[in-house]
């Protein structure tokens, strides 16, 4: 399985070409909140469309996605752990959501699609989800182990010592 998600998402990396009336653009956050000013047409609403396209499936699309003398429109974007694309043609205005962990393909390029929803729920869930059924069905020491591997505690016999000592300090103060 993979590793579970550690920290949010967020945009690393913005890269589109030939969307709306954008011929070029790419963005790198460095912080959280992003500001994005400029004149009239400069492509502000473009950039913030072309989010809407990427992150807003079907209802995402502008009725023209590709710039004029355009063949076609693409967009990038790099949230850390996945590399989302979609590529706008002529042929295909409703072009599939393409998402690819970051790591895991072959020359240092991105991992497999991921093909469906359910496929990206099991790659964001990682080591923290497991199947209930199966848990119940464990021992009380397999359940133990299960449940220290999910959760990373830590050693739950350090707990247990703690929680005791707790317990005798607490007798000990009554």
């Amino acid at each position: 399985m993979s590793e579970p998600l550690q920290e949010p998402l967020r945009i690393i990396h913005l890269k589109a070409s030939n969307f709306k009336k954008l011929k070029a653009v790419e963005v790198t956050p460095k912080s959280t909140v992003i500001r994005i000013t400029g004149v009239n047409g400069s492509g502000k609403s473009s950039l913030l469309d072309a989010l809407f396209a990427v992150f807003g499936g079907r209802a995402g699309v502008p009725s023209k996605p590709i710039r004029d003398g355009a063949e076609q429109a693409t967009i990038q974007i790099d949230l850390g752990k996945y590399v989302v694309y979609r590529v706008f043609t002529k042929q295909a205005k409703q072009p599939p959501i393409i998402v690819r962990p970051k790591s895991g393909g072959a020359g240092g390029m991105p991992g497999k699609p991921i093909r469906s929803p359910q496929d990206l729920l099991d790659e964001l869930m990682g080591d923290l989800a497991f199947d209930p059924l199966a848990f119940s069905r464990m021992s009380a020491k397999e359940q133990v182990e299960e449940l220290k591997r999910v959760t990373k505690l830590g050693p739950v016999d350090e707990l247990d010592r703690l929680n005791a000592l707790d317990y005798d300090e607490r007798t000990r103060i009554n």
